[in-house]
């Protein structure tokens, strides 16, 4: 399994759980920011946060 498909990444599951109530909301603006986080994380390898660190 490759990083862009991790299911572990925290970051990667909140922006998914956004996007997921944005579609629910019918808001395509917030959804398609969620996209856009998205795939510019996943583009960057999962990149994580120096809070994230052990």
């Amino acid at each position: 399994m490759t990083a862009k498909n991790s299911p572990t990444c925290a970051y990667c599951k909140s922006l998914t759980e956004k996007l997921a109530e944005a579609e629910r909301n019918r808001d395509p603006s917030a959804a398609l920011d969620c996209r856009v986080l998205l795939a510019r994380h996943r583009a960057q390898g999962h990149p994580v946060s120096l809070q994230a660190r052990p």
